[in-house]
């Protein structure tokens, strides 16, 4: 239960990324038969795995803020409705408004633009549901076996809980 298990949920977020980006790899090598040149491997993974870690840094912001800020001691799948709650419509909307983006550039008429952008867009997709359903696995993991225990708030004391000390025991007696 230390911040150690953090640095590995972040670490395992960042292979996710790159998860992510060698199937939009395989998935647009594979099914379209796009041929990857030399700027889809140099470049694409710098372009692709900025906007990727950017969600995950959003992700485990939420996640931290869940876990030690607000609502510690939460089973492991309310946690990852909660951060998801939060970042979720925000990576949601990104991705797409990504996906669009690199789509406008298969209406060029250069092949490596076009083929460029369409890897783009299926590698942000890819990088997105890695994102979304492998990555939203590893924080239910952690929350429920790293996460820190819950806080234990002090009781405050109720009208009914008067010094009964002070009384003595004739007191008691009288009042069962």
């Amino acid at each position: 239960r230390s911040r150690l298990g953090l640095a590995s949920v972040a670490v395992l977020g960042v292979l996710v990324v790159f998860a992510g980006l060698a199937a939009g790899w395989g998935l647009s090598a594979g099914y379209l038969n796009i041929k990857l040149n030399v700027s889809i491997i140099q470049v694409l993974p710098f372009l692709l795995v900025g906007l990727g870690v950017n969600d995950l840094f959003l992700i485990i912001s939420a996640y931290v803020q869940v876990i030690f800020l607000g609502k510690a001691g939460l089973a492991s799948h309310v946690v990852v409705g909660e951060v998801l709650a939060e970042v979720g419509p925000a990576i949601s909307l990104t991705t797409v408004a990504n996906v669009c983006a690199f789509l406008v550039g298969r209406y060029f008429e250069m092949r490596l633009i076009r083929d460029f952008s369409t890897v783009a867009a299926i590698c942000s997709a890819t990088i997105f549901f890695g994102l979304l359903f492998g990555f939203s696995s590893v924080l239910a993991v952690h929350a429920a076996f790293c996460a820190p225990p819950p806080l234990e708030t002090p009781q405050q004391p109720t009208a009914d809980d008067d010094d009964d000390d002070d009384r003595g025991d004739e007191h008691q007696k009288k009042k069962k």
